[in-house]
């Protein structure tokens, strides 16, 4: 989940949660330039992936072949652009094996999560509260471009005070934690991401959560609630992604948010099957927020938007059989 600083101390509420970058003005600052060879698409040979940065919220990431008939071009050809955060790390998983091993068969015959071109963004969302985070991605090549296949928050740390915003004296955070309104508190995640390769790839997070309370006296963190969660994601070559479950919107419908408490926002009609990409709930959020809570869903047009979890309702995935 990415943080974001006023929906922290604006009244406490899950603001921005699971992958949504929030828009801030630049700082100015410059990240790295990256590149990496990789082999995604059918065409004999490495391309080669680059990333920049746009600002210190915004970043691209290109795709090129390598054209050694083009002096024009450096010998490079474009051949996807997609827009990113500020990447600090690129990557390779390899999900099948290469064609060039003799096990696949014909290179055209990759499946298109045969090899991800994996993309670790920063984010520095600090105002007045601080709140940074790391949100990694995963593409594939369909193709003909890039696709995003996963994504989710892989580590953030957030540090606020409880009295911003408060109109009482103290301030109550999730379920049986009342603190004083000059506390200042800590909320953090680390996960580790484990591809692993099969007939059904899957994706593992195991995230160690943390929710801490800042003791003026010892100058230290002291935790109120930690737990350790572990989530897969499961291909589905309905969706095209790496996906948590399948659910159907319930019979009164569902509000899709561009992101969370946005305003506005568009009807989902009863019955539509949605593809749930992140819960909040399992989130670092889901420490101190009480439900009801978001899900961050895919929905059949390929759009992604965020709907709450009391609209839907489970169903058997046809990505876990």
């Amino acid at each position: 989940m990415v943080l974001a600083a006023n929906a922290l101390w604006q009244r406490l509420e899950p603001g921005y949660p699971m992958g949504a970058a929030v828009p801030t003005a630049s700082s100015g600052q410059v990240g790295p330039m990256l590149s990496l060879d990789i082999d995604i698409t059918a065409d004999p040979g490495c391309e080669v992936a680059s990333s920049r940065w746009a600002s210190s919220q915004e970043g691209v990431i290109e795709l090129y072949a390598r054209d050694e008939s083009s002096s024009k071009s450096g010998g490079y050809r474009l051949l996807d652009r997609v827009q990113a955060g500020p990447v600090v790390e690129l990557s390779q998983v390899a999900l099948a094996p290469s064609a060039e091993a003799g096990l696949l068969g014909a290179q055209p015959d990759k499946p298109i999560w045969g090899v991800l071109l994996v993309a670790a963004a920063e984010y520095d969302q600090s105002v007045g509260a601080m709140s940074r985070s790391t949100v990694t991605t995963a593409y594939a090549w369909d193709g003909r471009k890039l696709v995003e296949v996963w994504s989710a928050t892989t580590q953030s740390e957030a540090v606020w005070n409880l009295g911003w915003g408060q109109s009482e004296e103290t301030a109550v955070i999730g379920r049986g934690a009342r603190l004083g309104a000059g506390d200042w508190v800590r909320l953090t995640g680390v996960s580790k991401v484990e591809f692993s390769a099969g007939p059904r790839p899957s994706i593992m997070l195991r995230s160690s959560q943390r929710h801490e309370s800042y003791d003026e006296n010892n100058d230290v963190f002291t935790t109120i609630k930690s737990r350790e969660v572990a989530q897969t994601y499961y291909w589905s070559d309905r969706w095209n992604a790496f996906i948590l479950s399948e659910a159907i919107v319930g019979r009164d419908g569902a509000t899709g948010m561009e992101y969370p408490r946005a305003a506005g926002g568009f009807s989902i009609a009863a019955g539509t099957d949605l593809a749930v990409l992140e819960a909040e709930g399992q989130c670092v959020e889901g420490l101190v927020f009480s439900p009801p809570h978001l899900l961050r869903v895919k929905l059949p047009d390929g759009r992604r938007c965020f709907v709450g979890e009391g609209s839907v309702l489970p169903m058997p995935s046809r990505a876990m059989v």
